[in-house]
């Protein structure tokens, strides 16, 4: 007990020659302290008047000042790898690798200041904030950052990078070309941000999703904007289902990305009726058919005890919500048109391989 409260005040006392690695450490080995004295509390090992409560929330305190400090650390890391220190003012840089900086501070003077915007989320994350708003546009600044700048000759495209930057934190452009104009900016036609963007979303993602706040990580908006970006990419013709290939491998749950996948076929329902694109209908369930057939291959590999996408199907089959959801957009088929015959092949391919349950 005297150890934890030594290491914490070793680790919270101000002094600028201090680093904040050493200052880990003292936390570190303060929580370390606590913990033992806990345990001994609870056998009945501990001399003297030691007060439970008083410990679990000395403990608790020093968790929390644990996490915010590696955060800071990480924060300090990411600047140094990517040559930002230079954009702050000697007493900021010194007060970040010195001290151990309120949470607030952490996260308005340094990553939102320096669009670190991955840090801003596992900042959200450590302190459980929760604001749909905040996310989305951290996220969008995120997608922007990988694309941008560039240039297109489609205006649907342009308006559509347009609003995505608009509703970002970012400060970028976008150029329209006129015909036969190449520009000197990359050509998002070409493809060369997709690469960068999978690697981003799929290292942050991994970072979030199954950490109990998957809210940092909301699947229904990323499916919605990524699938944007592939219809903008893809203009009209086939292409690889990157959007769900990402969102699979940082670990969404299936049935939300299938509610997520639902509700954009749903809209485009609606729009259909007052006068929408009706490929887009099609492309629409057809990413609903590519996910329903991805997580049944993915079920049948390895053992299904520690498969996560065998469990989601099995719960998904046994209450009846998943044969429900393909029974409504098979009740759709008869007005979609194009690919109609293609589309009730695989769903019956998709409910036959749902038997073997």
């Amino acid at each position: 007990m005297k150890a934890g409260e030594l290491m914490w005040e070793k680790a919270t006392k101000m002094n600028e020659n201090f680093l904040v690695e050493e200052r880990i450490r003292c936390l570190e080995r303060a929580k370390n302290s606590y913990s033992s004295a806990m345990a001994a509390v609870n056998n009945r090992l501990h001399e003297g008047n030691a007060n439970p409560e008083e410990i679990k929330n000395k403990s608790n305190l020093v968790g929390e000042y644990l996490d915010i400090a590696r955060l800071q650390l990480q924060t300090l890391k990411e600047m140094k790898s990517l040559e930002l220190t230079e954009k702050l003012p000697e007493d900021k840089l010194k007060e970040m690798e010195n001290t151990l900086l309120p949470v607030n501070n952490l996260y308005n003077d340094y990553a939102a200041e320096l669009n670190l915007f991955g840090m801003c989320l596992r900042i959200m994350l450590s302190c459980k904030y929760d604001q749909a708003a905040t996310i989305e546009k951290l996220w969008k600044s995120i997608i922007c950052q990988e694309i941008l700048p560039c240039a297109t000759g489609s205006e649907a495209t342009y308006n559509f990078l347009q609003n995505l930057l608009k509703d970002s934190l970012i400060d970028e452009r976008i150029v329209f070309l006129s015909e036969g104009d190449t520009g000197s900016l990359p050509l998002f036609e070409n493809g060369e941000w997709l690469e960068r963007l999978r690697g981003r979303m799929e290292a942050l993602g991994k970072d979030f999703i199954g950490k109990g706040a998957d809210y940092v990580c909301p699947v229904d908006f990323l499916v919605s904007i990524l699938e944007g970006l592939r219809h903008a990419f893809q203009q009209g013709s086939e292409s690889s289902p990157w959007p769900l290939d990402i969102l699979v491998r940082i670990n969404a749950p299936y049935p939300d990305l299938l509610d997520a996948y639902g509700s954009i076929f749903e809209r485009e329902q609606v729009s259909l009726m007052g006068g929408g694109d009706a490929h887009r209908r099609y492309l629409s369930l057809k990413s609903v058919v590519e996910l329903l057939e991805k997580w049944i291959s993915m079920s049948f590999c390895g053992d299904n005890q520690s498969n996560r996408a065998y469990r989601e199907l099995s719960n998904s089959v046994v209450s009846s919500s998943l044969l429900n959801e393909i029974g409504a957009f098979e009740s759709s088929l008869d007005s979609l048109g194009e690919g109609r015959d293609e589309i009730q092949t695989r769903l019956d391919s998709v409910k036959e391989r749902i038997k073997r349950i």
